[in-house]
């Protein structure tokens, strides 16, 4: 008797794990189906393909909520030393090419630099405004520290697998080491510090210190709802000009925002004390 009860209890407790897989694996799948992001499978180990996928899966439904009716692209996923970098070469059915750096399973480093180069592609990245590429750059690391809030949280009831929701606190960690960086704040005015940088922010895009500064400042915009993400999206579709005067960038930016965005625009033109 004691045995059919043993039979019967681990039958229970097998066909329940069964039912978990498959559930778990049917949330995946549709995933996958409504963010095709296609990780290249050689470049990962020991990470497997299957949970960068997952994680690269997970920075875009959180993102994406903020852009209802932006359509998604299928992206190819590549792990490169050059990277992270977002081409503007596509691919052989017109798929966005992204290349991460990454070692092991670091999955907040993932996470980080994967939603700053899915906000590349969510503003219309072109190469054609060099002198304003710095603040492109500095609004994209805005997206990686709102990503990484919103993921922390997120994946405190809903990871990508269960046994991943300890996770979560890494990736608060994460965000929240970066914010403590000392050089992330400035003890001046941000229009007088920019006035200061302009010449050496437009002239090297990649200056990631400096960039930060603004990014981090645009951050806590955000936390007291002055700046909303999804304005990005309206980024970089002025005329193509390289040499582009600042205004010019911002106020083409203003003018291509529809009247729930324009705010969080003036907002950002306060801070850096431009004139449009």
């Amino acid at each position: 008797m004691k045995t059919l009860k043993y039979l019967t209890l681990m039958v229970f407790i097998v066909s329940l794990f069964t039912s978990c897989q498959k559930t778990e694996s049917s949330s995946l799948q549709k995933e996958n189906l409504r963010y095709p992001i296609y990780p290249v499978s050689n470049g990962w180990k020991p990470a497997r393909v299957k949970d960068v996928q997952a994680v690269a899966i997970s920075v875009a439904s959180v993102l994406m909520k903020d852009f209802p009716q932006k359509r998604f692209t299928p992206i190819i996923l590549e792990n490169r030393e050059a990277g992270p970098r977002t081409l503007y070469k596509r691919g052989r059915n017109n798929e966005y090419i992204v290349w991460i750096d990454m070692k092991g399973t670091m999955w907040d480093k993932l996470s980080y630099q994967f939603s700053h180069e899915l906000g590349h592609i969510l503003a219309n990245y072109a190469n054609q405004n060099r002198r304003n590429q710095w603040f492109e750059e500095a609004l994209m690391e805005t997206v990686s520290l709102y990503t990484l809030e919103k993921m922390s949280i997120e994946w405190q009831y809903n990871p990508p697998y269960p046994h991943w929701k300890s996770y979560a606190s890494s990736l608060k960690k994460y965000l929240d080491n970066m914010l403590k960086e000392r050089h992330r704040v400035v003890n001046e005015d941000l229009s007088i510090w920019y006035k200061k940088h302009e010449s050496s922010l437009r002239g090297d895009p990649y200056i990631r210190d400096k960039n930060e500064v603004v990014a981090t400042a645009i951050y806590h915009l955000i936390e007291v709802g002055k700046f909303k993400i999804s304005t990005i999206q309206y980024l970089n579709l002025g005329t193509p000009d390289k040499n582009k005067p600042f205004s010019t960038y911002l106020r083409e930016w203003y003018e291509n925002s529809p009247d729930e965005n324009r705010e969080s625009v003036l907002n950002v033109i306060e801070l850096l004390g431009i004139t449009i």
